[in-house]
């Protein structure tokens, strides 16, 4: 249930989006999942990059190869970013996350901020 509450507080801070993504529904069982923003995702101002995961001990964040940033929570984590800090133009959002021995396959999705 409190999975089920977190994809819909996630879902509401989607970014230009009028459908739900499919494919979202089928990796919620993964075990690193990127549910905010969705791939090739128009952003501007503050935005809140989430997910969820599965026996993970914790989650990074890299922004654009700029080295690996700590996130929030771990089976529902999130990353607040101004996007306003970033150059207008295409991005890409690189999560993994480390189960105590290895670190997960590295998952991404591009966006395009316009400020």
């Amino acid at each position: 249930m409190k999975k089920i509450l977190f994809l819909l507080l996630i879902l509401l801070f989607i970014n230009s989006c009028s459908y739900f993504d499919k494919e979202v529904v089928a990796k919620i069982n993964d075990d690193l999942t990127i549910l905010s923003p969705l791939d090739k995702g128009v952003v501007s101002g503050l935005i809140i990059i989430g997910g969820l995961s599965n026996n993970l001990e914790y989650v990074d964040l890299q922004i654009d190869l700029d080295g690996w940033n700590k996130v929030n929570g771990v089976d529902e984590w999130y990353y607040s970013l101004d996007t306003k800090e970033l150059d207008n133009g295409d991005h890409v959002l690189y999560v993994r996350g480390f189960d105590g021995e290895k670190y997960t396959i590295v998952r991404a999705v591009r966006i395009k901020v316009n400020n």
